[in-house]
This record gives structure tokens, sequence and C-alpha cells, in this order.
């Protein structure tokens, strides 16, 4: 990685560090307190924090989950409020298991949250099928061959397939192509990943 890329990639942990540490704090929060709300230890929550290793997917949520956030209200902007938001300028969520999420809503507005997912071949946004919540979910296949997971029913979906499913079904997205899948889901309400503590450190950074 080239000096500017690793200069780029810290700044977008001090970022999203000073982001968690804000809604924390504004909630009367010590580290110490949300960690007893997340399961995620007080010593990973400060590395975070301070911008020395970047969560993973499942890690965020679960600690917005325990401050009842979700992560278009974490990297919300008022201001931005009615201004476009630039493909270069989209929060950027990664998980070392090949899975990219990027979040095309500034903030909920109650109504829904809007994710454009990635996924390398063979890579799911799950281990396993999951459920949460009561949400309304619906996946549009942009590239690649995607196999939707719903209860027992597996569907093989390409580009330009959609499907639609209850957040409260065992559901999963996997890329059982050849080549990179990008989905685009929409999530109504607002609803958060179930939750998965995840406290190890890999070589990559990532909690």
């Amino acid at each position: 990685m080239s000096d500017t890329a690793t200069e780029a990639a810290q700044a977008e942990r001090e970022q999203l560090g000073a982001r968690i540490l804000q809604a924390r704090t504004s909630r009367g929060l010590t580290a110490r307190a949300l960690a007893g709300l997340s399961g995620i230890s007080a010593g990973t929550i400060s590395m975070v924090e301070r911008g020395l290793a970047t969560p993973r997917i499942d890690t965020l949520v679960t600690l917005l989950r325990a401050m009842n956030l979700t992560t278009s209200q974490l990297f919300s902007d008022a201001a931005a409020l009615h201004q476009p938001l630039r493909l270069a300028d989209r929060p950027q969520l990664d998980s070392p298991d090949g899975h990219k999420e990027f979040v095309l809503t500034r903030r909920p507005l109650s109504n829904f949250e809007v994710y454009i997912g990635r996924l390398d071949p063979g890579r799911s946004n799950f281990p396993e099928p999951r459920s949460h919540g009561r949400s309304q979910e619906f996946v549009l296949v942009q590239t690649g061959t995607a196999t939707v997971t719903i209860g027992d029913e597996q569907h093989v979906l390409y580009a330009g397939d959609s499907i639609e499913y209850l957040s409260s079904s065992l559901h999963r997205v996997t890329n059982s192509g050849e080549e990179p899948l990008e989905v685009l889901w929409v999530i109504s309400p607002p609803a958060l990943h179930p939750k998965e503590n995840t406290e190890a450190v890999d070589g990559s950074g990532h909690v």
C-alpha cells in the first residue's frame, strides 16, 4: 500500500472513531458502560475510537445497536440534507471477509436506508442465514450473480433481478458467480443487522 493510501485509510479510521466517540459521549456512556451493553470489550472500543483499528461491519452494527443508532445516523450530517452525495464521498464499511457496504442515505429519514453491497466470489454477507427485526428488505442485483437464501428457499438472481423479503425470515446473499457481485439494498424501516460479537484484531487491523 502506498504512503498516500495508508494516510487515507488512517484518516478514515480516525474519522469513524471520532464519530463513534461522539455518539457514545453524547449519550453519557463510558467505554465500560458501552462494553456492557454491546458485549464488545472496552479495550476494543477504545482502539476503534482512537483510530487504531477498523471495526468489522458486524462489530460496528453491534456497537450502534447498543447505542440505538443506525449506520446512516452515525454518518449523517444534518447540514448536508438535500445535497448530492457524491460517489467519492460515500461512507464505506469494509470487512476482511470480502464484504463491503457503501451507505447511500445520509440519514434514514425515519423511512428507509439504502446501501450498496459488494461481495467477492464465494462470499456471503453473513456466515449463516440470519434474521433480525421485522423490516422489509429489497435487493436488486446490479452486477454479477447472487444466490439469495430465504428460509428453505434459494433463488439465483442475475443483473437486473430483484427480490423482497422480511428481515424476520432467515436470509443471506451469496456471490455464486465468478465475478464480483454488487447489490443494492433498500431497508424499510431502517434496521441493523443481527448482533455478532467480534473481538479479535486480525492482521489487517480490523476488530
